[in-house]
């Protein structure tokens, strides 16, 4: 009994090392690997393409890639490969994105027109129509406006006044009454509208949802601005 206990004693702090070096290393094995993992991106990287087969990397792959020249790299005056006769490059007309469009003239511009030689428009913008029929009014007013500017220029009295206008016109666009219910202070200017809702007709057909016959569309004539006014 006594050799045995002899023999558990010298074999106990043999025991007690190897346990404490398998701990040592575990703890060892376990830090490193918690550092590859929290390690910064390049550092990944770099471990990465080090452990790679660099003689059978893809040719796609981020090592291969890596290793291909850049596109912009100087090409060797020795390397250039001079352009055959008549294909000399022509040397590239320089823009800037930073020049401006030429402006377009106001003048020429419904915006423009209106304020120098007035406008007609429809009462309310027809607020109180329906849509369909709604549409339809501000389609006459644009054909009538596109007619009176081209009239208006060539007055020798323009518009002095806001007048108004009324438009009779049929299911199939007809158009069987016109006539104005207020002066624009310009015998002239009035013949002249008349004569833009005259050259507008026909009219496009009333809409098939619309269950009148008759459209009665009443307008309005703005006259231009006192700036443009006075220069008349």
């Amino acid at each position: 009994m006594t050799d045995g206990n002899s023999a558990a004693n010298t074999l106990k702090p043999i025991f007690i090392l190897c346990l404490i070096v398998s701990v040592g290393l575990h703890l060892v094995s376990v830090l490193f690997l918690a550092y590859i993992w929290t390690a910064p991106a390049a550092v990944k990287t770099a471990s990465y393409l080090e452990m790679r087969d660099l003689v059978s990397t893809p040719a796609d792959s981020p090592t291969a890639i890596m290793s291909q020249p850049a596109a912009d790299s100087p090409v060797p005056e020795q390397q250039r490969t001079p352009p055959e006769p008549g294909q000399e490059k022509q040397p590239e007309t320089a823009t800037s994105d930073n020049e401006a469009a030429p402006a377009p003239d106001i003048g020429s511009t419904p915006l423009g027109l209106g304020m120098s030689h007035g406008f007609v428009s429809s009462l309310g913008d027809g607020a109180t129509l329906r849509a369909d029929i709604r549409d339809y009014y501000l389609l006459l007013v644009e054909r009538i406006n596109k007619q009176w500017w081209e009239k208006a220029g060539t007055l020798k009295e323009a518009v002095r006044q806001d007048g108004s206008a009324i438009l009779v016109i049929l299911r199939d666009g007809t158009l069987v009454d016109r006539r104005i219910n207020r002066g624009t202070g310009s015998i002239e200017a009035d013949r002249a509208l008349l004569e833009s809702i005259d050259k507008s007709a026909p009219m496009p057909p009333l809409p098939e949802s619309y269950e009148r016959d008759v459209f009665t569309a009443p307008l309005k004539i703005t006259a231009p601005l006192q700036l443009f006014r006075s220069a008349h």
